[in-house]
């Protein structure tokens, strides 16, 4: 990408992008200038008053003040979003979202998954298609629609849901508000014993676990209803599977790594990639294997009808030099291809977050490098069989034309 805007717009600037045909990515700094990066030509960038209205069709870069207000209207792909203090208000989303040390967030729609970390205000979205990862939300959170599953942990205030696939929510802590809490599958839920809460249990299952400080109960009813301590807190969960609600200790909080909760499926992907690679190169052996016979044969062959003075007639100047650069070409080629099908093959690779979204490598890569690799491998032994004089130039271009032909 190259820089297509630099200026500083003060520290509170009014950034509007109405749309980004691919992917867009914003973090904020202490700086009160603002970078803009795309390969996009045709972007449109209009400077106002208070801020900046911008517009693309292809990905976007942007480095801005942490105080600066964003309004994002269509987004086609995905979206990243980094130490970010004012407002961040999205209307939608084509792919997925990830934000992290933000403050509040408001959103309409987004088509995949959405992924929080370190959001110091509250999250307010009406329609998520994938599922949401939080991890400590100091604020409420008001989820419209969750199509897939509901994974919400160190949160610290209220929260209403309604959630197509499971549920599991944590509280350490607990600043006021409610809980309810809708899903279709089931329902595990954490709270610290500081809390007193007041619940309200529905089962479609007709199976409830309450385990307080050890203490285990089962409840095989499909609506169950008890007060803690002073029930200050209300819970209403109502799951279409099981519910499990647990109070505990208060928990010690670790510095999750998500990318390692983001990355599992990628690194899965990744794994399977591997595996069909080291297929192909063993075929490859094989396939080489069968050529060296087949040339042995095709050499015992010429040396059979061939005379002695044909076999060793000299090459001309001009044919040596041509098929000594061939062959050198050949070889860089090849030795390029072979160092990174061995990069590939014996690094696992450990995607970033943002090329399981979509900022990454196409899965065929891999099986690309193979062909490649066998094609660079296959002239460059012919060419040293023309080195070594075991066929002849005739030979040799029969062969490589071969090759080209099935290339």
């Amino acid at each position: 990408m190259k820089t297509i805007y630099e200026k500083s717009l003060g520290l509170t600037p009014l950034i509007q992008i109405e749309q980004a045909g691919g992917n867009l990515q914003i973090k904020g700094w202490m700086r009160s200038e603002i970078f803009i990066n795309s390969d996009d030509e045709a972007v449109e960038l209009v400077e106002k008053d208070d801020g900046l209205l911008l517009r693309t069709h292809t990905d976007c870069l942007i480095r801005l003040p942490r105080g600066a207000r964003l309004e994002i209207g269509r987004i086609a792909g995905n979206v990243r979003l980094k130490y970010l203090d004012a407002d961040l208000k999205i209307e939608q989303i084509g792919g997925s979202l990830v934000c992290r040390s933000i403050g509040n967030l408001f959103l309409s729609a987004v088509q995949g998954n959405v992924m929080v970390k370190d959001v110091l205000g509250s999250i307010s979205a009406q329609q998520i298609g994938g599922s949401l990862i939080a991890r400590r939300v100091q604020g409420e959170m008001s989820l419209g629609q969750v199509g897939g599953n509901l994974d919400a942990r160190n949160l610290c205030a209220s929260l209403t849901a309604t959630v197509g696939g499971f549920s599991r929510v944590e509280w350490n802590v607990f600043n006021g508000g409610s809980v309810m809490l809708k899903t279709g599958g089931s329902i595990h839920c954490e709270i610290s014993d500081a809390l007193q809460p007041q619940l309200n249990l529905i089962s479609g299952a007709h199976d409830i676990h309450l385990i307080q400080l050890g203490k285990k109960e089962h409840h095989r009813e499909g609506i169950y209803q008890t007060t803690i301590g002073e029930g200050i807190i209300p819970f209403e969960l109502q799951a279409g599977g099981k519910i499990i609600f647990i109070i505990r200790p208060p928990l010690i909080e670790e510095d999750e790594d998500l990318d390692a909760i983001f990355n599992e499926e990628v690194n899965q992907i990744s794994e399977k990639v591997r595996r069909q690679f080291q297929t192909q190169m063993e075929a490859f052996q094989q396939r080489m294997d069968r050529f060296a016979e087949k040339m042995d044969e095709l050499g015992a062959e010429g040396q059979s009808s061939a005379s002695p003075s044909s076999r060793q007639r000299p090459f001309s100047a001009n044919l040596d030099a041509r098929l000594q650069e061939k062959m050198r070409r050949a070889q860089e080629k090849m030795e390029q291809k072979l160092a990174e099908a061995q990069r590939r093959s014996e690094v696992k690779a450990k995607p970033s977050l943002m090329e399981k979204l979509g900022f990454g490598r196409k899965r065929g890569q891999a099986s690309e490098t193979a062909s490649a690799v066998a094609t660079d491998e296959e002239r460059l032994f012919i060419l040293k069989m023309l080195e070594q004089k075991k066929i002849t130039v005739a030979e040799a271009e029969k062969l490589l034309a071969a090759l080209e032909g099935n290339t």
